[in-house]
């Protein structure tokens, strides 16, 4: 395909959005911050806390689900961030990126230390200069699998990145 419509772009976030909400509840949607999926990894993944989960708990208990889902969203992901790279119309790259940044939240939320997703959420960050929030999505994963020797190394080089330790 020579372009993905607005239609293609619209209807795919429509159906994955349709997807995760019973899986995670209904809270994720374009405008949710990084911040706020960091707190829901915290909560619902670190902690067990399902509190206030709308969601299926047997999903979110169920990390080999999770990471499936999560690679599939992951990919699409990776779609978009393919065509962003390769265009060099400025509304595109506007439009796909803030496509692939929605489906990259999905992937991570679905599975917040899945290492596909993580890392390719934070390529993605980093390529859009937002190193904060690409600290952010590496610190949460350590916190969700502290023995994971390449996000130390990862969450080590942010730090260093942005000046702090």
């Amino acid at each position: 395909m020579s372009e993905l419509s607005d239609e293609i772009v619209s209807q795919d976030q429509d159906y994955w959005t349709k997807y995760v909400t019973p899986m995670i509840g209904g809270w994720l949607n374009e405008g949710t911050p990084v911040s706020d999926i960091a707190t829901f990894a915290e909560k619902v993944h670190l902690r067990h806390d399902l509190g206030g989960f709308n969601g299926d708990p047997h999903f979110v208990q169920n990390d080999y689900a999770g990471n499936e889902f999560s690679k599939l969203r992951s990919s699409i992901a990776g779609i978009y961030m393919w065509r962003l790279d390769h265009t060099a119309d400025k509304a595109e790259k506007d439009r796909m990126a803030r496509a692939a940044d929605f489906a990259f939240r999905q992937a991570w939320a679905l599975c917040p230390n899945a290492p596909e997703a993580v890392f390719r959420y934070i390529n993605f960050l980093l390529k859009q200069k937002r190193n904060p929030d690409a600290l952010l999505v590496a610190s949460t994963s350590l916190k969700l699998d502290p023995d994971n020797v390449q996000m130390k190394a990862l969450v080590s080089q942010l730090q260093q990145m942005r000046g702090t330790k």
